[in-house]
């Protein structure tokens, strides 16, 4: 008789004891977001659609922005106006602020007194017209003028038009979550060191981009985030978030060497997840609400966290560094 061959067995993933203990706060930190309910939108987004905006792209995203609305339903009260533009084109977007008296006034301002906003917008549509089919951006800004509060806000993603990505709920996602920041705190670009800035939206955004019914699924999500696209892997670089905070007075901003990388994101989101899991969210986003120019974040932080800006760094660079093993089996040595 032909022999039966043996079955192989199916390896067990074991976990040690410091994969149990880190993994515990990093549910614990997005089982705050997946928990909560969807409110209804009750359309307070305007949108703004280029009839170009490939369809798959369009659909994610819009479904990134709701889905974030309406889990921080309770943040996102304010009535101010709220755009998103979907453009594939400098034209389509440039008549999009002529609409909207607010709208016009915002980009007349950024003309006069932010050339570099308006070259970033330029660049991005040249990369878009030479043929870069996977070309997708966005952003999150203030409908207002000098140093006050936004008198509303807006958001654009700019693609190609051959960029179907079902993906994308991510981008959409995290664009809301600097909706949100703005929400906690209008002057918050000011007031929080550039990893805060772009980690936490990257944190809320793929918590609710995930759409994971289990923690096991997150997981999985996670793991699935090999490309910087959107500021997702967890790639080579430093850990060292006092490397990423921001200029050396206001310590916020992006004005440092590795500021303007995508390191912001990738150890952003891991210290807000660290924050969340060991804190609590609520905790995350009141310390952000308190925030001024004459009360600095790090003045603060101990107050509200119980521990020192040095102590926290200290304690996240041994998370980051587990979380990268875990995730990225090889991020110190990979190339992006």
């Amino acid at each position: 008789p032909t022999p039966t061959p043996t079955p192989t067995p199916t390896p067990i993933e074991t976990k040690t004891p410091e994969d149990i203990k880190n993994l515990a706060i990093l549910e614990k930190s997005w089982s705050q977001i997946s928990t909560q309910q969807v409110a209804q939108d009750s359309g307070r987004i305007i949108y703004l659609i280029d009839p170009q905006f490939p369809s798959q792209s369009r659909d994610a995203i819009k479904k990134g922005i709701e889905l974030t609305i309406g889990k921080f339903d309770s943040i996102i009260k304010v009535r101010k106006p709220m755009y998103a533009i979907f453009s594939t084109s400098l034209a389509f977007e440039l008549a999009q602020f002529e609409k909207y008296e607010l709208m016009q006034k915002t980009y007349l301002a950024e003309v006069q007194s932010n050339p570099i906003l308006l070259q970033w917008r330029i660049d991005h549509y040249k990369q878009i017209d030479s043929g870069f089919k996977k070309f997708g951006s966005g952003g999150t800004m203030p409908l207002s003028s000098g140093v006050v509060e936004p008198a509303g806000y807006y958001m654009y993603f700019r693609m190609h038009p051959e960029n179907q990505d079902p993906t994308s709920v991510l981008l959409g996602a995290h664009e809301t979550g600097h909706l949100m920041q703005w929400q906690m705190n209008w002057d918050f670009p000011e007031t929080i060191p550039a990893w805060w800035i772009e980690g936490q939206a990257q944190m809320i955004g793929e918590s609710v981009a995930a759409q994971a019914s289990s923690f096991a699924e997150f997981e999985k999500f996670i793991k699935a985030q090999t490309t910087p696209d959107y500021g997702g892997g967890f790639f080579s670089g430093t850990t060292k978030l006092g490397e990423l905070e921001g200029d050396s007075i206001t310590r916020s901003q992006f004005n440092c060497p590795l500021c303007g990388s995508r390191l912001v994101y990738s150890r952003g989101k891991v210290a807000i997840h660290y924050l969340a899991g060991k804190y609590g969210n609520d905790k995350v986003m009141a310390f952000m609400s308190t925030l001024s120019r004459s009360n600095r974040w790090w003045q603060s932080f101990e107050k509200s966290f119980g521990v020192s800006v040095e102590s926290f760094y200290a304690e996240y660079d041994s998370f980051a560094k587990w979380f990268g093993d875990y995730f990225s089996p090889g991020w110190q040595n990979s190339k992006f």
